[in-house]
This record gives C-alpha cells, structure tokens and sequence, in this order.
C-alpha cells in the first residue's frame, strides 16, 4: 500500500483478515516492537478509535527482514509441508487434501478444503481436537464432538 495511513492498512487487516499485509517501514523507527514469528521483522501495534481492540501490523524495514517474512508468511507451501521434520505424510486424503500425522503425539491433521484458513486436529482415537490456524496453533475452543477422523 503506497500514499495510505497506518490506519488505513490496520484497518483493511481488521477487514479483510485473509490477506497478508504488509507496511514497509523507515529504519530505525521508534514506531514498532519486536515481532514473536519473524525475528528480523517488526509490528506496529494500532487501536482502533478508542477501542481495546490491538491489530499487529507486520512490518520491517531492510530486505533481509523483507525475504523472511515472504518465506514465513506467503510459503505458497503449508504450516505441514514445512514442518517435515514433525510432520509425516501419510496415504490418507479427506476433502481433497492429504493428512499428516505429528511424529509425537499421532495427532492427524489436515487442511480445511472448505474455508482454507485452518487445519482440522484429531487425535489417534479420531476425536477432534479443535482447529489450528495456519502456522499450526492449535485452538481447543473449536473442539467440535460431532466431527471424527476414521
């Protein structure tokens, strides 16, 4: 986003939460803190009218920063598929996409085909777990009894 407040990329963020944003920032800046993902980024924490409300906005400001960030945050590749090393592929597919089973707790995972922003947890019983954002946390909350893995 070029000629735009930080505002207004914090806003579309808020809006619009499938895409990734980006603010290229000026080195040196006393405007950001350190990012908990990307250790050569930054974020820029913004409040929305008042509100308690925080929305992160990534930023950074060299390239080294930049090409780290494309890898961690745009891998065209998922969270499973980078994870090799915690992660094996195994034969099965439900919806179209291929399930992995975590290496320490035989826990299967998969893509949700439909929404394509999480990934379905079941553990080796087949009882879900809950749901998992797109770098792997897992969400109990989202735990739903109904679903199973067979």
């Amino acid at each position: 986003m070029t000629d735009t407040s930080i505002a207004e990329i914090a806003e579309r963020q808020l809006q619009q939460n499938e895409f990734a944003y980006l603010l290229v920032n000026f080195s040196a800046s006393s405007f950001n803190a350190s990012h908990p993902d990307f250790s050569l980024c930054q974020l820029i924490d913004v409040f929305k009218n008042q509100d308690t409300t925080k929305i992160s906005v990534d930023c950074l400001d060299n390239k080294d920063a930049f090409e780290q960030w494309v890898q961690n945050k745009l891998d065209t590749r998922n969270f499973l598929e980078r994870n090799a090393d915690r992660f094996d592929k195994i034969k099965s597919v439900v919806q179209g996409q291929s399930v992995y089973v975590e290496c320490v707790t035989n826990n299967r995972w998969y893509l949700d085909n439909l929404h394509k922003d999480h990934f379905e947890v079941f553990n080796r019983q087949g009882e879900h777990l809950g749901e998992a954002n797109l770098q792997g946390i897992l969400d109990t909350t989202r735990k739903d009894s109904k679903k199973r893995f067979n």
